[in-house]
């Protein structure tokens, strides 16, 4: 039975971070936490018991009771459990999305818990009754239960956060799960080896930690049911058709399914190798067994938390790549067998004194000599084949739950599980075929290698987009450092129109990289013919114009354009008159509308600070980097809030004006005051030339700092206690270190406008109550003028200065931190807040 044609899906509910509620998150995590240490800790009891079994009763016990057809238990005990633990998700996905979509997702997790605590009871009867295949029967409903809770767990999170908590909540979400199997791997060794001859004890634990998650759960944020008319569907797959076709018809989607298939894939096979490795080619007990797989669990679970960090608030799909890749290295490198691993021992040994090799076998390290050099590699590598399918894995599912319709979201996400666990099902099958063909657990490593390299290219060769993303990150993440201001004014789906300032291809990038999704930039069809702007740009969506286009030609533009936008795209248009100095005025620059058909598509001015001429510049057709003075060069993206339509172009543009200006008056200034700024150029810059006049000649920064100090100094012991001081000079060389020098001393600078009246220079002094005033006798005797107040000529403090002051000056120059030279020099830390000069213009400074 399908969804009824009567049936009308209540609106979807849309969090806002008003509506967030912290609680309901959290009691979400700790309820899973709970109950995927009782999965893993009974799974893993499970197996420890059958495996003990298989070696000390090989010969009384027939091969239906652990092995099946003469198979090896090592092979067969694990990839039954990855089997059964796969089957209800494969079997009830149309059900389980159903209840997911009808009912309240907290309602359904409530459910779950109820019928988890009655299973955990009869696993403990099960373990009484010694009875192998009751065993594996309460396992197989311990498997249903959770496969019931699984969409709900899943689809409750967008209905719970927030859109820019999403990624974040994943995040936490894979995090908190996989130090849950951490930890019910962790324990299931010891607690094992603690009750091996009475292993119903165990139940007791797995009922107390059942009881805790129903506690838990009773606190979960309640959400309305997405659609409280779905029918639950007899057929277990019913309705399910409908889910695929909107999978297929989305190649990103699609594409997505695909990566996230693999992952669990890949770690169900991983889990059953570790488990053959250990056990059976190592011969390691369960204790280092259980570390084995606590080491790639606990990978995956820094890996998720990593991601969402480096997520930067958003869903970052160029982490997918560079996880694909790393997953790639380290399981090759973890299919490195012993024998091999033994020559690094060696050179180990050789290289190593004999008090270290001493050291190392005292606690805490006589664990390393213990378990063996090998060991730890091989845990070091799983640990990193975890790392990296966790940065994998997270942006695969905030990406899944975002693409989503959202009246599908629960079947969707039930479809998606079903077909992970075919996928973990199809695991142990291939686990079994590639035991019995006689591939070790080694070989099984490498082919794990070549398939993650294989998906990742084959992901990456359909989507170029992930490769760009994964680029964008790499530059946001160690060259620049991008800041974005509105992000909540991106649309999340559909078409718009965005209004940018950005110049040049390098601009472009900045601007994709702000924004989730792809954007379709229009540009001049000359960057096409420029080879290395053609091979960025194979990688985004791009518009050209020709630079002679016609105005048939441009009609044509326009209408690719609008038919972009009305199929959902971002369009990202130059908000100059024309692509090149020589072009024809561009048809939109008068009236932004003749883009826009529907009038709800937001158009929306975003604004981006200045890279030409900062970080890059142009020689002919050749890209030049310019030397940066920073170790991650900032660049500001803003975007705006959507414009109404129907303003002119004048006031659009307008807008993006305004943005620019929020943006300077709001980022963080470089220097906290002008003469830091001074202080740091001169110190990177010692040789260079910094000022010069017609009288002084040339002064590198060296001297010039060494001057603005010794004069600082000298000042300091003539100036009095008001914050204001006037100079009367002009703009040499001694203006320049006098004004430098009143900064070092926390004085506001009053430059004096000499092509004043008297009677204006003394208004002047008046309004900012100077006392004194620096001027030169040799300016006083070119261009006489009344000096308002006590006159200080430079003449006489450069005449006081000795070789003393010279030489302590270079010493704090070179060595005295700046906070160290406010303090001896203004006597106290200086603020941005303090005023730093009043200028008496007369219009000619612009």
């Amino acid at each position: 039975m399908g969804k009824s044609a009567t049936s009308t899906p209540t609106p979807h509910h849309h969090v806002v971070s008003a509506e967030y509620q912290p609680r309901g998150f959290w009691a979400l995590i700790g309820m899973q936490y709970q109950g995927a240490f009782n999965d893993n800790l009974y799974r893993y009891l499970i197996i420890f018991y059958l495996l003990n079994l298989s070696r000390l009763h090989s010969e009384s016990m027939t091969a239906g009771e652990v092995g099946f057809l003469g198979l090896d238990p090592s092979d067969f005990v694990p990839a039954l459990a990855t089997i059964l633990f796969a089957i209800p998700y494969i079997v009830l996905p149309g059900i389980t999305g159903a209840l997911s979509d009808r009912f309240s997702k907290q309602v359904i997790s409530l459910r779950t818990k109820y019928l988890e605590v009655g299973i955990m009871i009869f696993a403990g009867v099960a373990f009484y009754m010694e009875s192998i295949w009751f065993i594996w029967a309460i396992f197989f409903l311990m498997a249903t239960q959770s496969a019931i809770f699984s969409p709900a767990k899943y689809g409750i999170l967008p209905e719970i956060l927030p859109e820019h908590r999403l990624s974040w909540g994943n995040g936490i979400l894979q995090m908190m799960t996989i130090l849950a199997i951490i930890s019910g791997m962790g324990l299931a060794g010891p607690l094992y080896t603690l009750f091996s001859d009475n292993i119903y004890f165990t139940s007791f634990f797995l009922v107390a930690f059942s009881l805790i998650g129903l506690f838990t759960a009773q606190f979960i944020t309640k959400p309305p049911p997405a659609n409280p008319e779905k029918e639950i569907p007899i057929f277990p797959w019913s309705g399910m058709a409908k889910y695929f076709k909107v999978i297929y018809a989305d190649r990103w989607l699609l594409l997505i399914l695909v990566g996230y298939v693999y992952f669990w894939f890949a770690g169900a096979l991983a889990q059953q190798n570790i488990i053959k490795l250990s056990n059976t080619v190592l011969q390691y007990t369960e204790n280092q067994t259980s570390v084995l797989l606590v080491a790639v669990s606990l990978g995956i679970g820094l890996g998720a938390l990593a991601c969402g960090f480096w997520s930067r608030g958003r869903i970052e799909v160029g982490l997918i790549p560079l996880g694909a890749l790393g997953m790639t290295f380290a399981a090759a490198f973890a299919a490195i067998p012993p024998g091999w691993v033994d020559v690094f021992t060696g050179l180990l040994s050789q290289l190593t004194p004999a008090s270290w090799a001493a050291w190392g076998s005292s606690l805490p390290f006589s664990l390393l000599g213990a378990w063996g050099f090998y060991f730890w590699w091989l845990a070091l590598w799983l640990f990193l084949l975890g790392f990296f399918a966790g940065v994998y894995d997270v942006p695969l599912a905030a990406s899944l739950q975002q693409r989503a319709p959202e009246q599908m979201r629960g079947g969707i996400l039930a479809t998606t599980n079903m077909l992970t666990f075919v996928g973990i099902a199809s695991s142990g099958v291939i686990f079994l075929g590639l035991g019995s063909l006689g591939l070790t657990p080694y070989g099984i490593f490498l082919l794990t290698a070549i398939m993650s390299l294989a998906i990742g290219v084959f992901i990456s060769m359909k989507l170029p987009f992930f490769v760009l993303r994964m680029i964008l990150w790499f530059f946001n993440t160690f060259i620049l450092k991008l800041q974005v201001k509105g992000r909540d004014n991106i649309p999340e789906k559909g078409g718009a129109l965005f209004v940018a300032n950005h110049i040049s291809v390098i601009d472009l990038f900045c601007v994709q990289a702000a924004v989730d999704r792809k954007v379709c930039f229009v540009l001049n069809r000359k960057a096409d013919s420029v080879p290395w702007m053609r091979r960025m740009l194979a990688m985004v969506d791009v518009i050209y114009v020709d630079e002679a286009a016609d105005e048939a030609q441009l009609d044509e533009v326009v209408a690719q354009i609008k038919a972009r936008i009305a199929n959902g795209s971002i369009i990202c248009i130059n908000n100059e008159a024309r692509l090149s100095p020589e072009g024809p005025i561009l048809p939109w620059f008068e009236n932004y509308d003749i883009l826009l058909e529907q009038p709800d598509t937001p158009l929306v001015p975003v604004f981006m600070s200045r890279l030409y001429q900062v970080l890059y510049t142009f020689s002919g057709d050749k890209l030049v980097w310019k030397k940066r003075g920073w170790a991650r060069y900032p660049v500001w993206v803003h975007v705006g809030e959507s414009l109404q339509q129907g303003l002119p172009a004048l006031e659009v543009r307008l807008a993006i004006q305004e943005l620019g200006r929020v943006t300077y008056t709001e980022k963080p200034t470089r220097h906290r005051m002008l003469h830091h700024a001074f202080i740091r150029s001169a110190r990177r810059n010692l040789r260079r030339m910094a000022i010069a006049d017609a009288i002084t000649g040339e002064l590198n920064y060296f001297k010039t700092l060494v001057g603005s100090i010794v004069f600082a100094r000298k000042l300091k012991t003539v100036l009095d206690d008001r914050p204001m001081t006037g100079t009367l000079l002009p703009p040499t060389v001694g203006g320049v270190l006098t004004n430098v020098a009143l900064q070092m001393l926390g004085k506001t600078v009053i430059n004096l406008n000499y092509t004043l009246s008297n009677e204006g220079i003394a208004s002047c002094a008046r309004q900012c109550d100077l006392s004194q005033v620096l001027t030169s006798q040799k300016f006083l005797e070119k261009l006489p003028v009344e000096v308002p107040g006590e006159t200080i000529l430079l003449e006489d403090i450069k005449a006081s200065v000795t070789g003393k002051d010279r030489l302590v000056a270079i010493l704090l120059a070179l060595l005295a931190p700046i906070g160290v030279l406010d303090r001896i020099l203004a006597g106290r830390k200086r603020g941005t807040e303090e005023l730093a000069t009043i200028i008496f213009s007369s219009g000619s400074e612009g």
